[in-house]
């Protein structure tokens, strides 16, 4: 699921956060990663949901390249990945409530589905007597239950708690570390950046990467980390299948929209010609909205040929406008002949 192979990250004042880093996380994992303040766990987060790149090495997210990604597929990356801080990051002027709702209702949710999302994530953190208050009016370990919260609101498959209990006292911390484990159970990766001894004891048995002065120098219980090859390969398989389903979705669309215009059943030709497979998705849209356009300007049907060759010799026929225009002359030639039998009378 999460794989950084030879990873390095030197900022541009020579320092090195992460050297030569390598290891290889499964989905529903539960992994300490612990060090000392400054050995990189906060560079490692950074680098996860790609505010950082690497500068050597790789990191892959479900067998896609972090490196590859463009500037606006980030937000939609950052979804998937939900991060606790240790200074919580609430807003003051909202309360409880609002804070969880926060990211739905930025993402234009509906308010029944805010609703319902809200409530179950409340009730989850134990604090669903807590929502109309303010975060002022939490203790610490209230306020890092609903950062907890808000970070699960939109359904992430990772959740990385970057010191989570830095500011609480042992029975907060223990209180938070059982909530984040049943998160896990719950089938969230979970993981978790600490140097808290208290949480330390508690997760003895949980794997442990341990990281030192931006080396990582030891992993509790490694994973084969996947050649980057392979991983490419799922990559471009991936895409290649989704242009392919956006390629048919967008013919089903094109179909969908000449298809709101269908023509009368009386309008419907005697005898139907013989379609093609290729041709359809066309005699079912496009063409049917043209017969239904030529059908009101009064256009003989496409039928047999007798019936075309009928109409086409209809058009030879006097139209009324001719008619009248023929008896106008033989109106005028019968007045001039009752004159001059008047004047000959006279």
């Amino acid at each position: 699921m999460i794989t950084f192979n030879q990873v390095t990250k030197q900022f541009g004042d020579g320092t090195i956060a992460l050297d030569n880093v390598s290891f290889h996380i499964e989905p529903g994992e539960l992994v300490v990663i612990t060090g000392p303040s400054g050995s990189g766990k906060t560079t490692l987060m950074k680098m996860l949901i790609h505010d950082y790149t690497p500068s050597q090495g790789s990191i892959l997210y479900k067998g896609e390249s972090l490196e590859g990604m463009i500037d606006k597929q980030v937000p939609f990356h950052r979804r998937k990945i939900g991060v606790v801080f240790q200074d919580y990051r609430l807003l003051p002027e909202l309360n409880v409530w609002e804070n969880i709702a926060l990211p739905l209702s930025i993402l234009g949710k509906s308010q029944g589905e805010i609703e319902s999302r809200v409530t179950d994530l409340l009730n989850l953190v134990g604090l669903a007597d807590r929502a109309l208050v303010f975060p002022k009016q939490l203790s610490g370990g209230e306020a890092q239950r609903v950062s907890i919260a808000r970070a699960l609101a939109m359904g992430p498959s990772v959740i990385f708690a970057d010191e989570p209990t830095g500011n609480l006292d042992k029975k907060a911390s223990l209180s938070i570390m059982k909530l984040l484990e049943q998160i896990n159970s719950l089938g969230t990766t979970v993981l978790i950046a600490t140097h808290d001894v208290t949480l330390l004891d508690h997760l003895k048995n949980e794997r442990q990467l341990v990281l030192e002065k931006g080396k990582l120098t030891k992993d509790s219980n490694p994973k084969d980390v996947p050649e980057a090859g392979a991983e490419v390969t799922e990559e471009f398989e991936e895409v290649e299948e989704t242009e392919k389903v956006e390629e048919v979705k967008a013919d089903d669309d094109l179909a969908a929209e000449f298809q709101e215009v269908k023509p009368a059943e009386s309008e419907e030709p005697t005898e139907k010609p013989t379609e093609k497979p290729s041709e359809k998705k066309l005699s079912g849209g496009l063409f049917a909205g043209l017969k239904s356009s030529l059908s009101s300007l009064s256009v003989p049907k496409f039928g047999k040929k007798e019936e075309v060759h009928v109409e086409v010799e209809s058009l030879d026929e006097e139209t009324p406008e001719e008619l009248e225009e023929t008896k106008k002359p033989a109106k005028k030639s019968s007045k001039k002949k009752k004159t001059k039998e008047k004047k000959n009378e006279e």
